[in-house]
């Protein structure tokens, strides 16, 4: 693998380019891009966040009509688009779609002028490819596999893919897709993990239709190493690969509860039963549990990795199970 693996470790350092870099992800990518031998280059809308010495910060907002697209790319060797945009519908096809055609155009402009190919790494994710028609259903889902987004989200992020690719055959720049599932780390926005190991702990979790069901989790710290790695691999450009450390639903179950010393066994209420529960219930009072929580309980689709690791020589490095102990032992409140 080392053959493959030359790209910082060039004499003339790699320029990278983050977009959301004080995001979720694009903080933690940060902090372990400034470890390697590459000058970074971040968008912020604030001059307010602070970034570690030696980083170069480019105020302006991708949104923005004036946003210096030229500027903020300037002898870039590799742009990474961590931006997105998850509650407000009309932002995220401005941000995901709008802006993105944007940069690319501008990376294709430095092919164009300086003959010079820049890779564009891409944050997509597996919901791309849209839920199973029945939530029970037992999936594998690869690369290849159809693309059915459901929901805004989904649906702006296929479009982003799906723009990629198309202007990628022009061959004016290089593009890597990274689709992860859900990503999990200490102090995440989201908190439908926090919710279901908080059920577990204190007593009040029960499985939804069986037990046999797939969690679709990432930690952190793997997502940032795949991105690395293919801003390093040369095998990674124009390529797409999925991301989830997929287990069983029970090993976490079993592992919080073994940790705090109860009982493995857990109650398995019907699944139909729990829908209509919680469709009453929510009209009322907003419950941690809805529709998509119970389809995402009870799914059984895995996001097999065979392809990255096997092109890029990745690994997982954080067990899900063994995470769930470390995240309920920090301050996560």
């Amino acid at each position: 693998m080392e053959s493959k693996k030359k790209l910082f470790h060039r004499k003339k350092k790699l320029i990278i380019c983050i977009t959301g870099a004080s995001g979720f992800i694009g903080s933690h990518l940060v902090n372990q891009l400034s470890k390697e031998n590459v000058s970074i280059r971040v968008l912020t809308r604030s001059t307010s966040n602070q970034f570690h010495e030696g980083i170069e910060i480019f105020v302006g907002d991708l949104l923005s009509p004036s946003f210096n697209f030229k500027g903020f790319l300037k002898n870039c060797d590799v742009v990474i688009n961590c931006a997105g945009e998850t509650v407000d519908y009309e932002i995220m096809k401005k941000l995901h779609i709008d802006s993105l055609a944007k940069i690319i155009k501008f990376i294709e402009r430095i092919f164009i002028d300086e003959g010079k190919r820049v890779q564009l790494i891409q944050l997509s994710s597996v919901g791309v490819y849209g839920p199973a028609s029945n939530p029970n259903q037992k999936r594998i889902i690869i690369e290849s596999s159809k693309n059915n987004p459901i929901g805004q989200y989904e649906i702006t992020k296929k479009m982003a893919d799906d723009l990629i690719i198309k202007k990628g055959k022009d061959n004016l720049f290089s593009y890597t897709i990274l689709r992860p599932s859900n990503v999990v780390g200490l102090r995440m926005p989201n908190q439908s993990f926090n919710h279901l190991l908080k059920a577990i702990k204190n007593k009040y979790f029960f499985y939804i239709g069986s037990r046999i069901s797939i969690s679709n989790y990432l930690h952190i710290d793997d997502l940032i190493e795949a991105i690395i790695i293919c801003a390093k691999n040369n095998e990674a450009l124009n390529q797409i690969f999925n991301l989830s450390n997929d287990c069983p639903l029970s090993e976490i179950v079993n592992k919080v509860s073994y940790t705090h010393g109860q009982k493995s066994y857990h109650l398995c209420l019907p699944a139909n039963l729990i829908r209509l529960f919680s469709s009453l219930i929510n009209k009322v009072i907003r419950l941690p549990i809805n529709h998509n929580r119970i389809n995402a309980l009870v799914s059984r689709t895995k996001y097999p990795t065979c392809k990255i690791e096997k092109t890029l020589g990745f690994n997982f490095k954080k067990n899900i199970p063994d995470f769930s102990i470390e995240y309920l032992n920090s301050d996560n409140d």
